[in-house]
């Protein structure tokens, strides 16, 4: 029994306006088509599956937010990553906003059945489009205004990412679905009515 109560995003933190998104590519040193990962680096997250999904689009780069010791070895050498160091919450909206592309690519497992990446409503409280696994709760966030993919899917994960890449008009709608989406559902102001409707 009980009430789910989803957890909040702050919406004004994450806005999309009022971030430089040139500035934020410049200071993280994104060229080019950027895919971001914004998870710290485990095994169900599908990072794996992300990045050789990556490695397949011409020209595209897999950002991670990740600690010195991760992705270590010469796997991860020969792919086309660029490492973020971890940034403290407050800074995290850059970070979205420099991206052109986030990916969620939970795999099909326990954990990942257990879990509600809250990466994603910032993802969506940022306006940028996001492709993401069909897992645990992803779907019904996302629903109208994200790509959803099968799980451990490299193929349809690489076709995602390329078509966003590719088409900025799509991109950007599903973006600004994403926001409003966020704002209905997941703001601060939103989640506080619901509980004290509970309470």
């Amino acid at each position: 029994g009980g009430t789910v109560v989803p957890q909040p995003v702050d919406t004004d933190l994450f806005d999309p306006g009022r971030t430089d998104r040139d500035r934020a590519r410049r200071e993280l040193g994104f060229e080019g088509p950027t895919v971001l990962f914004p998870g710290v680096p485990r095994a169900h997250k599908g990072l794996e599956l992300l990045a050789d999904a990556v490695a397949r689009i011409p020209g595209a780069r897999l950002a991670v937010t990740c600690r010195p010791e991760d992705l270590a070895g010469p796997r991860w050498a020969r792919l086309p990553i660029t490492r973020v160091s971890m940034v403290p919450y407050p800074s995290a909206p850059a970070l979205y906003a420099a991206a052109d592309v986030i990916a969620v690519p939970q795999l099909d497992d326990e954990a990942a059945h257990h879990q509600m990446p809250l990466k994603a409503v910032d993802a969506m409280a940022m306006g940028r489009p996001i492709v993401a696994s069909a897992v645990s709760d992803l779907p019904e966030v996302l629903e109208g205004c994200g790509r959803l993919v099968p799980a451990g899917d490299a193929d349809a994960l690489a076709a995602a990412i390329n078509e966003l890449l590719d088409d900025e008009a799509q991109a950007g709608e599903l973006g600004d679905r994403a926001r409003a989406r966020c704002l209905e559902r997941y703001s601060y102001e939103r989640v506080g009515e619901q509980l004290a409707e509970i309470v």
